[in-house]
């Protein structure tokens, strides 16, 4: 606000993928043009309208630990119930109670049904959603003031209806919060157009990009071009080289967020204060201190922040805790005299092109592509196809037989003058005539790693006159002829072989809430009874023993554990084409498998990793005593022994060990900086595998020594435990009957995977319910 005064500047916000809709919405119901808030944890049930709130909606990380608290049966309120109706598989429709596979006019026609329903419109839905209106409204019904109501809709109009449903049923000021939060600037996707317009009437002198790239991420990057040509002067703050940088008059080099200072509203509440770690490496600056020049100013950004927030908070304590709570008041919980029907009618009018259904939508590990040359991120598969480094064109099974097209062959995608040739995926959950493609890929500028990786997808969003929409390309897709081979690391997708008709294999157990209630055992009752004789004495069980447990019912499949697995133990990204070769090194896997029809299946996610067997198989066939087990009960990989026979990943039956084919390069400084320097970096041709963190573990006894007390409970926490945001893992001592990996063994729903073997392992699970 002060550099707008002193420089006469107008901010516009840009967001490659907007939220401008609901925050419009949000303007015309409650006055004020913000995103609203949830709080999963209160709400008895939640419907969802193709909102992605696990994945890459928004605020991910907090709605993942809030509405999976709902998902313990044993939590006081109960066990939360989530219906979603969408048009693709997402992550967090692989995690709905009931999930409904429904195109975006069946959603609108669902949507005006229920509001129907509550008086607001007269509207009758079609005969094939009427069960499914019917089954919201009873929900709904009967959890008025707890629940939540949201839609992924980029639609003003849509997100005024579902603000009307929340209003309905009490839900504002329970679940569902809309207040003014300062210091916040929302993309508003229309002052964006007009500001292209205004560039190409020439009545824009100077234009400063902070930290965007609308030339990559704009549909019409051609048309912004020309427009930035009419602009004298474009300063582009960027920190590496962009599609944006490319036109830019002058390039201003800023900060990595490791060398900054900022501050963060991370929700209408809390603010959170960014300390660097590192001096900057480049003789860089800053983008607030390049403004700050330019308007004339001390520039001295954190002598600026502390000014500003030492009036408000205690500066000190708040750098210490890294987060602090302000005081905020929420808008009034009633809506204002809004013309639903007005918004109802246009709705119900939207106009829909021809041909397939072309979605975009942020994928959970690229979002809007401004993280895409993070090898971490490109590696991660992608929680629902497995696939990764590329987007694919997700079809349904119906679509894929109808056109005869295969997952990796290679297809045309095109919606008037835009198209692109992608590899497709057949993917179980999509509405027939949709077809989804993954934004965030396609750079055509940037860093070695994503560069020319997938296509971009920016080109099928439209302008809707007001907001961005995400799925208003209308086209068709056609077979190139061409197939490719797909880097994903999961190729079977069900617990049983289809084809052959056979029987779904133990490795998940499940049940619903209402039989859980019955019975805690429930979906848990199989008793394998072993008459195995053990080839060794029984391990003898003392000191530490340590064991992890996985909530099946608390994982949503995020992946987070993946990538902090990968931080924490410099396991290496091997590149696209050891992937395809089956040769990814990642010590965590999350297994996803489909269960019932494919076009609206059942999905579960299962973590996998060493199971730290008592009877490791693998210890019985090393040749070179390799891999041991140790007296705290975790198998180790002693990694100076392995000469790689790789017999141990032969005998392993849950095909969790990983064997280095290469020395990866680490020459580069910039890069060994990333590396835990606790942790050895393994050579070529060596097994390596899950070490349970063993570094952590030697950390947290070796810090109570010090301290002169006895190791407590929570002392120790694995990588991929604190990283959790759904607290699905456990980890601990199974010899102290107080810690939590002991309640967790003793609780009913534990079994563990593959027990029929008899290896007896240390990392259990507890049996996924649901709430149907």
């Amino acid at each position: 606000n002060e550099l707008k005064s002193k420089l006469g500047i107008k901010h516009i916000a840009f967001d490659a993928v907007s939220s401008a809709g609901e925050a419009k919405a949000n303007q015309v119901t409650h006055g004020v043009y913000t995103l609203a808030e949830y709080d999963f944890e209160q709400a008895d049930v939640v419907a969802s309208f193709g909102a992605d709130f696990l994945g890459a909606h928004r605020d991910s990380v907090s709605n993942a630990k809030s509405f999976s608290a709902r998902r313990n049966p044993q939590h006081t309120a109960g066990m939360n119930k989530h219906i979603h109706v969408e048009s693709m598989m997402s992550l967090t429709g692989s995690n709905a109670d009931h999930r409904y596979t429904r195109s975006e006019r069946d959603q609108r026609d669902i949507l005006l049904a229920l509001v129907s329903k509550f008086g607001g419109y007269d509207h009758a839905a079609s005969k094939d959603n009427q069960k499914v209106v019917d089954q919201l409204y009873r929900e709904l019904m009967d959890a008025k003031g707890k629940s939540i109501v949201l839609s992924g809709s980029s639609d003003a109009d849509v997100q005024v209806l579902v603000n009307f449903l929340n209003h309905k049923l009490n839900n504002f000021g329970s679940t569902v919060f809309v207040g003014e939060k300062a210091h916040e600037a929302l993309a508003d996707d229309a002052a964006f157009e007009q500001l292209v317009s205004k560039m190409e009437q020439g009545s824009i002198g100077a234009v400063f990009f902070a930290g965007v790239d609308p030339l990559y991420a704009y549909a019409k990057p051609e048309r912004l071009k020309k427009a930035l040509a009419q602009v004298r002067l474009k300063v582009a703050m960027a920190q590496s080289e962009s599609a944006t940088t490319k036109e830019a008059s002058f390039v201003a080099p800023t900060n990595h967020v490791y060398e900054s200072w900022s501050d963060t509203m991370v929700s209408s509440k809390e603010l959170s204060i960014t300390q660097p770690v590192i001096q900057p490496l480049f003789g860089s600056r800053m983008w607030t201190e390049t403004m700050m020049v330019a308007a004339g100013m001390d520039a001295n950004f954190y002598e600026y922040m502390k000014s500003f927030w030492s009036k408000k908070i205690k500066w000190n304590q708040t750098l210490h805790d890294g987060v602090v709570e302000l005081s905020q008041s929420f808008a009034s919980t009633s809506v204002k005299a809004v013309d639903v029907k007005a918004a109802a009618n246009k709705v119900k009018n939207t106009k829909e092109g021809s041909g397939i259904q072309i979605k975009t939508f942020a994928s959970y590990a690229m979002g809007d592509g401004s993280m895409a040359n993070n090898p971490w991120l490109q590696e991660m598969p992608d929680p629902i196809t497995k696939a990764t480094y590329d987007n694919h064109a997700l079809v349904s099974p119906d679509l894929a037989k109808e056109k005869g097209i295969s997952s990796g062959d290679v297809v045309k995608l095109a919606s008037g003058d835009y198209s692109v040739t992608l590899p497709a995926v057949v993917q179980p959950g999509m509405a027939k005539n949709t077809v989804a493609v993954a934004l965030g890929y396609g750079q055509k500028i940037g860093g070695r790693v994503s560069k020319n990786l997938g296509v971009n997808a920016f080109g099928f969003v439209t302008f809707s006159g007001s907001t961005f929409n995400y799925s208003g390309s209308f086209g068709k897709i056609e077979k190139t002829g061409q197939t490719t081979k797909l880097a994903r690391t999961q190729t079977y997708q069900y617990l049983g072989d289809r084809e052959k008709g056979s029987a779904e294999r133990d490795l998940v157990r499940e049940t619903t809430f209402s039989a859980y209630k019955n019975n805690p055992k429930a979906g848990n009752e199989r008793v394998f009874k072993l008459a195995n004789v053990d080839i060794y004495p029984e391990h003898k069980k003392t000191g530490h023993q340590w064991a992890m447990a996985i909530n099946m019912s608390s994982c949503t499949g995020c992946s987070a554990c993946i990538i902090s697995c990968n931080a924490e133990n410099n396991v290496p990204a091997v590149g696209k084409t050891e992937i395809a070769r089956k040769r990814d090194m990642h010590w965590l896997r999350l297994d996803r498998y489909y269960k019932g029809d494919d076009n609206e299946p059942e999905v579960v996610h299962q973590p996998m990793l060493c199971q730290h067997c008592e009877n490791a198989p693998c210890e019985n066939v090393c040749p070179v005593l390799a891999t041991v087990h140790s007296a705290d009960g975790l198998n180790q990989q002693i990694y100076n022994r392995c000469v790689g026979t790789r017999y141990c990943a032969n005998n392993c039956p849950y095909k969790v060990r990983r064997f280095n084919w290469f020395n990866y390069d680490h020459s580069d400084d910039m890069e060994r900086m990333v590396l835990n320097p606790d942790v050895s970096v393994r050579s070529r041709g060596i097994m390596e595998k899950c070490s349970m963190c063993i570094q952590r573990i030697q950390e947290g006894k070796l810090k109570a020594k010090r301290e002169r007390r006895q190791l407590a409970d929570g002392d120790i926490k694995t990588a991929c435990q604190q990283s959790c945001p759904s607290n699905a893992i456990v980890f601990g001592d199974m010899m102290n009957p107080e810690s939590e990996i002991s309640k967790q063994l003793a609780d009913e729903r534990k079994y563990v995977v593959l027990e029929e073997l008899n290896v007896q392992p240390r990392v259990n699970y507890l049996t996924k319910i649901r709430n149907k």
